[in-house]
């Protein structure tokens, strides 16, 4: 039942992505006449065979494309029971957290800036330990769409998240793109200047920041910012642009950040920004 709650949430935003402008504009979010038939046809089934058979039709089916197919069934929903045949098709199927990954992130990457914010909204709902372990598991570099999600979603967690998945890509694999090359052997100190960090905001936001722990978060925010490691270098970026009230020279780390020579922080730098 909880998985079912969760998954009308993620294919309501997706279709209030879809309202709001001509599907086709977004790859992969064409209407699928045949993939729209099979999902009508669980919507009206009256029986539990039939039910099935529909099922059975629909299980072949890629869930790359199935996943924003739901969405666009819902649009075009009407009545209780077709509102509900997304939801039954996720939770019979058993479509995982990681096929929800896979149909979303090719798409992170839209230009369109309010497109791309209701598609992150459907990754909302996978939870950050489930991300670590899916992307752990593939042997392919973290999209820069995907690196600027996180990064915006919780800062402090994606580098853990990101950290585990260069750690496994780099056991399978030589150097690559700069990933493996990153690691080094300063994990305790990078961990405490982030605990640092991570303090202030906490104090920040319950409005008990001291003079004395922002000095420590303006000290750790300018050495991430200078790390070798881009992980640390996107985690600073992310928290200057998010509360610049924790460093005495924000707008130069920002600048600096902007201009930096990797590609994934010059993405959260963009990013960042945007209202959470």
């Amino acid at each position: 039942m909880k998985r079912t709650r969760r998954w009308m949430l993620l294919v309501g935003a997706l279709a209030a992505v879809l309202a709001c402008g001509d599907p086709a504009r977004a790859a992969g979010f064409e209407r699928d006449a045949a993939l729209q038939a099979r999902i009508a046809a669980v919507a009206q089934a009256r029986s539990e065979e039939q039910l099935a058979t529909a099922l059975a039709e629909l299980g072949a089916a890629d869930r790359t494309k199935l996943v924003p197919q739901l969405a666009l069934f819902l649009l075009e929903a009407e009545g209780e029971r077709a509102g509900m045949a997304p939801a039954v098709i996720v939770s019979r199927l058993g479509i995982s957290d990681g096929e929800i990954l896979r149909a979303v992130e090719p798409q992170l990457d839209a230009a369109d800036p309010a497109l791309r914010a209701q598609l992150e909204n459907l990754l909302d709902a996978v939870a950050l330990d489930e991300m670590r372990a899916l992307l752990a598991e593939r042997d392919a570099p973290t999209s820069v769409g995907l690196v600027r999600y996180l990064y915006r979603r919780a800062p402090r967690e994606a580098v853990d998240v990101v950290r585990a998945r260069d750690a496994s890509l780099a056991t399978t694999s030589s150097a690559r793109n700069g990933d493996a090359n990153d690691a080094h052997d300063d994990g305790a100190q990078d961990d405490a200047m982030l605990a640092v960090v991570e303090e202030a905001r906490r104090a920040l936001a319950a409005g008990t920041l001291d003079d004395a722990t922002r000095a420590q978060a303006s000290n750790a925010l300018e050495t991430l910012s200078r790390a070798r490691d881009w992980r640390l270098r996107a985690y600073a970026a992310a928290i200057v642009a998010e509360q610049p009230q924790l460093t005495d020279d924000a707008a130069e780390l920002r600048s600096r950040l902007a201009a930096d020579h990797d590609a994934r922080v010059r993405a959260v730098v963009g990013d960042a920004a945007r209202a959470r």
